[in-house]
């Protein structure tokens, strides 16, 4: 049986390479598995119709074979005793297909175990907007957790944990349900967003499987992975900002703008404030996706941006660019460039939740034209003064 095994986790791959499953030789009351790639392309769901696994020094690889499509999994180590996974998908096929859903491994059949009395271990799940730590025993259908999910066993004091390494194109989430105190299904894998893959080859996202004892070290591991991985710079003081928002909202406006970084100035001089950020409620309409000011901002971006800069600050301004309101102009004079539903119409992503209310719909990117409106209008924000743009409700579709 093919295996990669370090002295904290193991992965153990059934000969015909159809099940994968981890263990750990420090952490006898865990396992995960049997895992199995799957994949919904052009409407269907779809398992590998062939397996082959390959050894090579030190890693494996596997491919799964589908109709007109391979996925590429190669599994590593690391010198920290962690499993990489590196993943990518090769149409074979002459034509574009249509990417649904991914799951690069998901456990279906069978339960996992993550230590003795499982129902105290806790999960650390990261929404996006929040991260929360909880019991398994308190947690209710489909838990989802963005790049990072962790699970600590309490009585084995042990901790798995899975995370994405690269977010190139893909937003990454490992998922699990609870049904009668087990653990099952899990899966970590991606929403393909029904991007159409054209032929050749296309990276998806790596991963990294990790057993510790020691629960906040591995998120730092973890932290620091991904720092290496894209060469990000800790700054030695983090950047101080107001955001209007909170406490202001729809009611934002250039004199209470300034009012406020008069006082920031007058009282927070020791924290180093440094952005004075616009929220909603500047643009005209108050609607999400429009880049032009309105009433509350008689005088524009650029002029407000000057008065900050005088006084030591940086004007930062809040967008939901890919948000686009039935009462915007641009959902009237180009329809084409919305996402679709099934029948090809804009599709509708829900009520907006402030003042105009109505419908919100996708701006798809992958319409060239829609780009390019897309980046003139950022652009002209650094045009007129923004030093940081907030983007908001990229997740909407």
């Amino acid at each position: 049986m093919p295996q990669i095994k370090t002295q904290s986790i193991s992965l153990n791959i059934k000969s015909d390479g159809t099940e994968l499953s981890l263990s750990s030789p420090i952490w006898s009351e865990f396992s995960l598995g049997l895992l199995q790639n799957r994949i919904m392309f052009d409407g269907d769901i779809m398992t590998p119709s062939s397996v082959e696994v390959t050894e090579h020094e030190n890693s494996l690889h596997i491919d799964n074979k589908y109709e007109n499509v391979s996925v590429i999994q190669q599994f590593s180590t690391d010198n920290q005793g962690r499993i990489l996974l590196h993943n990518k998908l090769i149409n074979h096929s002459d034509k574009p297909i249509v990417l649904n859903s991914m799951k690069l491994l998901g456990l279906y059949r069978m339960s996992t175990k993550f230590g003795s009395e499982q129902k105290l271990a806790r999960v650390f799940q990261d929404s996006g907007y929040y991260a929360s730590v909880k019991p398994i025993a308190e947690l209710e259908g489909t838990i989802s957790s963005r790049g990072f999910m962790l699970v600590y066993n309490p009585i084995d004091k042990m901790a798995f944990g899975a995370g994405y390494t690269t977010f190139e194109r893909w937003n990454g989430t490992i998922n699990f349900s609870m049904s009668d105190d087990k653990v099952s299904p899990w899966v970590a894998g991606f929403d393909g967003g029904d991007v159409l893959l054209d032929p050749g080859e296309t990276v998806l996202e790596d991963m990294v499987f990790m057993v510790a004892p020691d629960p906040w070290k591995m998120l730092e591991d973890y932290g620091d992975i991904v720092k290496d991985r894209y060469n990000i710079k800790v700054i030695d003081k983090p950047p101080v900002s107001w955001c209007s928002w909170y406490p202001q909202r729809l009611g934002v406006s250039e004199e209470r703008v300034l009012a406020n970084a008069e006082i920031a100035k007058e009282r927070l001089g020791s924290l180093s404030p440094k952005y004075m950020v616009l929220d909603l409620g500047w643009q005209e309409g108050h609607l999400p996706s429009t880049f032009t000011e309105n009433d509350q901002f008689p005088n524009g971006l650029k002029w407000l941006s000057d008065k900050l800069e005088a006084e030591g600050f940086s004007l930062g301004v809040w967008t939901a660019p890919h948000s686009i309101s039935e009462f915007d102009p641009i959902f009237k004079e180009h329809p084409e460039w919305m996402m679709k539903d099934k029948d090809g119409n804009p599709k509708s992503t829900g009520q907006w939740f402030w003042q105009p209310h109505g419908e919100i719909y996708c701006l798809d990117l992958t319409n060239p034209e829609a780009q390019e409106y897309q980046k003139k209008w950022i652009e002209s924000l650094a045009q007129r003064g923004a030093k940081y743009i907030k983007p908001d409700f990229a997740g909407i579709t």
